[in-house]
């Protein structure tokens, strides 16, 4: 016999579905099932049933229930024979259902199990959580969801499931397929939006996607959503996540990694890609002046006569574009590019764009040039971009107020791309 709750109430016997009988009766199994393999007083079942509210003969049509429902679940008990399913036991009647027959209590099975392996062995976590979802056919007993004592229950499994489903989207995220993720994270949070794990999880697959603006955005409408609807900010988890994705953290960084090519937050000094979070750009037409002064600047710069060129125009008239492309030309031929740029909104760390480019300049470095590269002023720059103090020795940081104005005065003087 197989029972099934996940989903409209379902008997199946031998493959062949069960025809269990008017509603009354389906709800009456149905609080069988929730108190599966113990005895259910009449009381309380006439109680549950009519919600508080029974008829006269309520004791007579009970009875009448459970002697259909025993023919429905017996037909080849003989008549008289006592039934061996649903039993009578003072004060009242008790369902016999053994372990893997009802999915509710198989689907609790397996999700105790995922969680178990889920720190040791997300591979095993992911395939058993994945059987646990895949028991569901629906919303929890929609046939009786209306019946008082349902609610409760019904209640119980659905939030099962989405944490179920929260777990196996961290061992997806523990075995590094970020990259799926995002579509099945997307519309999670859309139908939770005040759920924080659930936002946390979509965040950190976007940032690992490359997707980093992204992150940030599903993090600011998270937080205006709990504060119009609540009036609380976001947890302090949320929030150091977010500042984790502002810092670019390390820690967030997949394991095992992506494949090689499809990681684009940490571009190679000198390699000719596309700057964080975008496509290689194509084409650039009608700025072939702009782009000749930008070479002329960066011929210069290999001359050791490096200079500041500032782009400035309307908003949407072209600027990152012509960026984009010139970064491109000046990583083919050999220069060193960094990249930086300003957050839109309050919140960034100081010095926020320079923070971003020492990252992507040093990230290829190892520990014996990265010393040599920040030479006497190591002590200034690990002050403003700290995980560098972890990689080399660095004299005692000075007073904070003065290190970050003195931490990136060499930019001014030395030749730039």
């Amino acid at each position: 016999m197989e029972y099934r709750v996940l989903g409209p109430l379902e008997v199946v016997r031998d493959g062949t579905p069960v025809h269990i009988g008017p509603l009354k009766q389906r709800a009456l199994l149905v609080l069988l099932l929730l108190h599966a393999n113990r005895v259910v007083p009449i009381d309380r079942l006439i109680d549950e049933l009519w919600a508080g509210r029974p008829p006269a003969q309520a004791t007579i049509t009970l009875q009448s229930y459970v002697s259909s429902l025993r023919r429905a679940l017996e037909p080849g008990r003989p008549a008289g024979a006592t039934s061996t399913l649903l039993v009578w036991r003072s004060p009242g009647y008790l369902l016999r259902v053994a372990p893997d027959e009802l999915d509710g209590i198989r689907f609790e099975r397996l999700v105790r199990e995922g969680r178990a392996a889920l720190g040791s062995d997300p591979a095993r976590a992911e395939a058993l959580l994945t059987q646990a979802l895949g028991l569901w056919r629906g919303d929890a007993l929609t046939d009786v969801a209306t019946e008082h004592f349902a609610v409760g229950e019904i209640a119980r499994l659905t939030e099962l499931r989405l944490s179920a489903a929260e777990d196996r989207i961290e061992a997806g995220l523990a075995l590094g397929r970020h990259g799926e993720l995002a579509a099945v994270l997307e519309p999670l949070v859309a139908a939770n939006p005040l759920r924080e794990r659930l936002r946390g999880q979509l965040m950190l697959t976007l940032y690992r996607c490359g997707r980093q603006a992204d992150a940030l955005r599903a993090y600011r409408e998270g937080r205006s959503a709990m504060i119009e609807d609540l009036g609380i900010e976001p947890s302090p988890a949320l929030q150091r996540l977010e500042e984790q994705i502002l810092l670019q953290s390390p820690s967030l960084d997949a394991v095992p990694r992506p494949e090689a090519g499809h990681n684009e937050r940490a571009p190679a000094p000198g390699a000719a890609v596309a700057p964080v979070g975008r496509e290689a750009p194509g084409a650039l037409v009608g700025r072939d002046a702009e782009m000749a002064m930008l070479e002329q600047a960066l011929a210069a710069a290999s001359m050791q006569q490096g200079r500041l060129v500032l782009l400035a125009g309307e908003p949407g008239i072209g600027k990152t574009r012509l960026a984009e492309e010139f970064a491109m030309l000046a990583g083919s031929r050999g220069a060193k590019v960094g990249w930086g740029g300003c957050y839109e909104l309050e919140g960034a760390p100081a010095f926020w764009p320079w923070v971003q480019i020492v990252r992507g300049l040093t990230k290829d470095l190892d520990d014996e040039r990265l010393g040599s590269a920040l030479g006497s002023g190591a002590g200034h720059v690990v002050q403003v971009v700290p995980e560098l103090g972890e990689r080399v020795v660095a004299p005692a940081p000075p007073t904070l107020v003065t290190a970050r104005p003195r931490a990136f005065a060499p930019t001014r003087r030395s030749p730039t791309s």
